[in-house]
């Protein structure tokens, strides 16, 4: 079975789904300014809205209609990892700056096939009430969306808003502030291209 390995790969990083808005139509171009990248995420998220079942409509737009947090808080850089699945190590490392853009590294380890890979990867980041909503410049129509939870000195806490499953069951994580430093690359394990 074949599937957009990048997607599966960005859910799991950061515990959040990419959604494609409007498969059907020609991609957006990438905005040019602050307004323009404001304009598109409220539309991505109005089409993600609409999307979901009624109890995960109305706790999304709950949490867009909410006071933002200090946006302070979500910048700099942070730390997670995910060693949920025996066969797959998850590390990264966020760096969001005051500006809207953020950098990620991240290293996933497949431990059933011997495999790694290693994700360097640029977007942009929108607080939207309490949605940090992220859209990627070469593909403007696809979103992550974080419901944040809990957010201190040390971490942020959020849900990945995925609208094919109900909300209880929505990914929780928390990236730390903490360094978690990356594994090495075990012997004979080879590299996906």
């Amino acid at each position: 079975m074949k599937f957009d390995l990048r997607l599966l790969l960005m859910a799991l990083m950061s515990a959040s789904l990419s959604l494609s808005i409007g498969q059907d139509k020609p991609a957006s171009p990438a905005p040019k300014n602050d307004s323009e990248w404001l304009a598109l995420a409220n539309r991505n998220l109005d089409e993600l809205i609409e999307s979901l079942p009624p109890a995960e409509k109305a706790r999304v737009t709950e949490a867009r209609q909410a006071k933002s947090p200090d946006t302070s808080r979500i910048t700099g850089t942070f730390y997670g990892k995910d060693e949920s699945d025996a066969n797959l190590q998850i590390v990264w490392t966020i760096v969001r700056d005051p500006e809207g853009t953020a950098a990620l590294q991240e290293l996933h380890l497949y431990h059933d096939t011997k495999e790694f890979e290693r994700i360097d990867d640029r977007y942009r980041w929108i607080l939207i009430g309490r949605l940090l909503v992220e859209i990627f410049p070469d593909e403007p129509d696809f979103i992550n969306v974080q419901m944040l939870d809990e957010i201190d000195e040390e971490k942020i806490s959020y849900y990945a808003v995925d609208p094919d499953v109900p909300s209880d069951e929505w990914f929780y994580d928390t990236d730390l502030r903490e360094k978690i430093e990356f594994p090495s690359i075990p012997e004979g394990y080879e590299k996906i291209e």
